[in-house]
């Protein structure tokens, strides 16, 4: 029975798209594997192969530049969304007072137009 023992086994820490990673490499047989985690927790965020070493880790860390800036836009976009919804939530509450105040001006003077609401 043939043997799978991995041969010239590299470990790095590298960094991409912001992040902190593990660039792992090795060889198997006649093909070389790379697997790129994060540094902390250890979550495999790629893996990649091809004939060199080079190669493989190449394709990973295209893959993970790929998902890595993915992420970064998601987490861009939360940020944004969460400020919009903060300003909205600013605005509607000062739209409701300016309403109420209207409405108050509104019955004390039947000159001014009264405001409808879309409730």
């Amino acid at each position: 029975m043939e043997s799978f023992k991995p041969e010239g086994h590299e470990r790095r820490q590298a960094t991409c798209e912001g992040w902190t990673i593990n660039v792992t490499s090795y060889r198997l047989r006649d093909r070389y594997y790379c697997k790129i985690d994060n540094n902390d927790p250890g979550a495999t965020i790629s893996r990649g192969q091809g004939e060199t070493r080079e190669a493989a880790e190449e394709e990973a860390l295209r893959k993970a530049t790929s998902r890595l800036a993915l992420t970064r836009r998601i987490q861009s976009t939360r940020e944004v969304l969460s400020t919009m919804q903060q300003s909205v939530e600013r605005l509607s509450s000062e739209l409701a007072e300016l309403e109420r105040i209207s409405q108050q001006a509104g019955q004390s003077d039947p000159e001014l137009p009264s405001i409808p609401r879309n409730d």
